[in-house]
Protein backbone atom coordinates (compact mmCIF):
# COMPACT_ATOMS: atom_id res chain seq x y z
CA UNK A 1 0.00 0.00 0.00
CA UNK A 2 1.09 3.35 -1.09
CA UNK A 3 0.96 6.28 1.71
CA UNK A 4 -1.59 8.67 0.57
CA UNK A 5 -0.65 11.54 -2.29
CA UNK A 6 -3.73 13.75 -1.00
CA UNK A 7 -2.98 13.62 3.31
CA UNK A 8 -0.01 14.75 4.70
CA UNK A 9 1.30 12.18 7.23
CA UNK A 10 1.56 13.42 10.63
CA UNK A 11 4.97 15.63 11.65
CA UNK A 12 5.23 14.00 15.29
CA UNK A 13 4.38 10.64 16.70
CA UNK A 14 1.92 12.05 19.13
CA UNK A 15 0.00 13.40 16.26
CA UNK A 16 -2.97 12.07 14.89
CA UNK A 17 -4.25 11.72 11.57
CA UNK A 18 -7.44 13.94 10.54
CA UNK A 19 -10.45 14.07 8.33
CA UNK A 20 -9.72 15.05 5.02
CA UNK A 21 -12.70 17.17 4.26
CA UNK A 22 -13.79 18.81 8.58
CA UNK A 23 -10.51 18.18 10.36
CA UNK A 24 -12.21 16.09 12.91
CA UNK A 25 -9.72 13.75 14.76
CA UNK A 26 -11.94 11.02 16.25
CA UNK A 27 -14.03 7.90 14.11
CA UNK A 28 -12.18 8.21 11.24
CA UNK A 29 -12.09 5.26 8.41
CA UNK A 30 -10.06 5.02 4.95
CA UNK A 31 -11.66 6.21 1.94
CA UNK A 32 -10.75 4.81 -1.04
CA UNK A 33 -11.12 7.31 -3.59
CA UNK A 34 -11.61 5.22 -6.48
CA UNK A 35 -14.12 1.97 -5.49
CA UNK A 36 -14.77 -1.23 -6.74
CA UNK A 37 -12.95 -4.03 -7.30
CA UNK A 38 -10.15 -2.72 -9.85
CA UNK A 39 -10.07 0.59 -8.88
CA UNK A 40 -9.72 -0.17 -4.83
CA UNK A 41 -6.48 -1.69 -6.02
CA UNK A 42 -5.15 1.33 -8.27
CA UNK A 43 -6.21 3.30 -5.13
CA UNK A 44 -4.27 1.37 -2.99
CA UNK A 45 -1.20 1.31 -5.24
CA UNK A 46 -1.31 4.68 -6.24
CA UNK A 47 -2.02 6.33 -3.17
CA UNK A 48 -5.95 7.52 -3.92
CA UNK A 49 -6.72 7.44 -0.61
CA UNK A 50 -7.31 9.76 2.72
CA UNK A 51 -8.74 9.58 5.64
CA UNK A 52 -12.60 10.87 6.20
CA UNK A 53 -14.79 10.95 9.69
CA UNK A 54 -17.54 8.68 9.57
CA UNK A 55 -19.94 11.80 8.37
CA UNK A 56 -17.98 12.92 6.06
CA UNK A 57 -17.64 9.27 4.62
CA UNK A 58 -20.75 7.30 4.98
CA UNK A 59 -23.27 10.26 6.29
CA UNK A 60 -26.18 11.63 4.14
CA UNK A 61 -23.41 14.16 2.38
CA UNK A 62 -20.16 12.14 2.48
CA UNK A 63 -18.35 10.95 0.05
CA UNK A 64 -19.47 7.86 -0.44
CA UNK A 65 -23.21 8.75 -1.14
CA UNK A 66 -23.06 12.61 -2.56
CA UNK A 67 -20.95 12.48 -5.93
CA UNK A 68 -20.28 15.97 -5.47
CA UNK A 69 -17.78 15.01 -2.32
CA UNK A 70 -16.48 11.94 -3.75
CA UNK A 71 -15.93 14.10 -7.33
CA UNK A 72 -14.05 16.42 -5.12
CA UNK A 73 -11.92 14.06 -3.87
CA UNK A 74 -11.17 13.02 -6.99
CA UNK A 75 -10.39 16.35 -8.66
CA UNK A 76 -7.73 16.12 -6.04
CA UNK A 77 -6.18 13.41 -6.79
CA UNK A 78 -5.93 14.03 -10.11
CA UNK A 79 -4.11 17.35 -9.12
CA UNK A 80 -1.38 15.71 -7.32
CA UNK A 81 -0.86 12.78 -9.64
CA UNK A 82 -0.49 15.11 -12.10
CA UNK A 83 2.11 16.53 -10.11
CA UNK A 84 4.28 14.27 -11.14
CA UNK A 85 2.48 12.68 -13.97
CA UNK A 86 1.03 13.62 -17.15
CA UNK A 87 -2.60 13.98 -18.00
CA UNK A 88 -1.99 11.29 -20.53
CA UNK A 89 -0.76 8.32 -18.09
CA UNK A 90 -3.69 9.38 -15.10
CA UNK A 91 -6.59 8.67 -18.28
CA UNK A 92 -4.80 5.59 -19.01
CA UNK A 93 -5.10 4.86 -14.92
CA UNK A 94 -8.33 6.28 -14.83
CA UNK A 95 -10.19 6.66 -17.66
CA UNK A 96 -11.79 9.99 -16.53
CA UNK A 97 -10.79 13.48 -16.46
CA UNK A 98 -12.32 14.94 -13.29
CA UNK A 99 -10.36 18.32 -13.75
CA UNK A 100 -11.91 19.59 -16.97
CA UNK A 101 -9.66 20.69 -20.39
CA UNK A 102 -7.67 23.74 -17.84
CA UNK A 103 -5.98 21.83 -14.70
CA UNK A 104 -7.96 23.61 -12.06
CA UNK A 105 -6.37 23.48 -8.71
CA UNK A 106 -9.08 21.93 -5.94
CA UNK A 107 -9.13 24.10 -2.80
CA UNK A 108 -11.31 24.69 -0.79
CA UNK A 109 -13.40 27.99 -0.59
CA UNK A 110 -13.00 30.52 2.28
CA UNK A 111 -15.55 28.50 4.27
CA UNK A 112 -13.87 25.60 4.02
CA UNK A 113 -15.21 22.19 2.16
CA UNK A 114 -19.17 22.94 3.33
CA UNK A 115 -19.77 24.16 -0.14
CA UNK A 116 -19.19 21.23 -1.59
CA UNK A 117 -21.75 19.37 0.61
CA UNK A 118 -24.25 22.61 -0.23
CA UNK A 119 -23.84 22.18 -3.55
CA UNK A 120 -22.91 25.38 -4.03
Amino acid sequence: MAKSIIEPVPEFPFETYQCFLCGRKTMLEKHHVFAGVANRRISEREGFWCHLCVDCHRGVDGAQYNSDTGDYLKAVCQQAYEETHSREEWMALIRKNYLGKEKKHAEPSDKGFDHLLEGD
